[in-house]
């Protein structure tokens, strides 16, 4: 239960087991291989999270800190910076990352909810929830029942799979290849929905939306 509180500097915490709360932690401190309920809050700079297996809050990180294959109830809230989370699985919450954290390849019940920037949001599969983002964020490849809701900006979403609501997107976000009983609903701008198969209703879409080669009962409204 060893607790490792307030370290600065070049400080390596490497393997560390059991619930040993990792608090504070400032400079290029890698933190790696963690395992258990190690709690690793409010960590600022270059620090690189990585295979932290468990119940490990990351919370409130700030600068580079890579998270890199993170397993388990792992909730990464408020990163800031250039944090790259990628390869996440299980039910890790990535809420309210700012910045070009790119989110990768999360496995899932992973809730992706106020992300801002150019956050990649890659190949997340499950009931992974993409809610609020804003900027350039790139969603792409989604599987599940991911529910794209009030994304803004030029946000790709392609090819999107399962039950995935993508409701109320504004901008130039270009929903192509959405396949299954995805609800395309208010979607203003040049948004391109090119594609869609399956039960998706397009509704109220206003704009030049290219609506491309649907195939189904997909409802289009005005």
């Amino acid at each position: 239960m060893g607790a490792m509180v307030g370290n600065r500097g070049m400080g390596a915490m490497v393997g560390n087991r059991g619930m040993g709360a990792m608090v504070g932690n400032r400079g290029m401190g890698a933190m790696v291989g963690n395992r258990g309920m190690g709690a690793m809050v409010g960590n600022r700079g270059m620090g690189a999270m990585v295979g932290n297996r468990g119940m490990g809050a990351m919370v409130g990180n700030r600068g580079m800190g890579a998270m890199v294959g993170n397993r388990g109830m792992g909730a990464m809230v408020g990163n800031r910076g250039m944090g790259a989370m990628v390869g996440n699985r299980g039910m890790g919450a990535m809420v309210g990352n700012r910045g070009m954290g790119a989110m990768v390849g999360n496995r899932g019940m992973g809730a992706m909810v106020g992300n801002r920037g150019m956050g990649a949001m890659v190949g997340n599969r499950g009931m992974g929830a993409m809610v609020g983002n804003r900027g350039m964020g790139a969603m792409v490849g989604n599987r599940g029942m991911g529910a794209m809701v009030g994304n803004r900006g030029m946000g790709a979403m392609v090819g999107n799979r399962g039950m995935g609501a993508m409701v109320g997107n504004r901008g130039m976000g270009a929903m192509v290849g959405n396949r299954g009983m995805g609800a395309m609903a208010e979607n203003k701008g040049m948004g391109a929905m090119a594609e869609n198969k399956g039960m998706g209703a397009m509704i109220g879409n206003r704009g030049m939306e290219a609506m491309v080669g649907n195939m189904g009962i997909g409802e289009w409204r005005q």
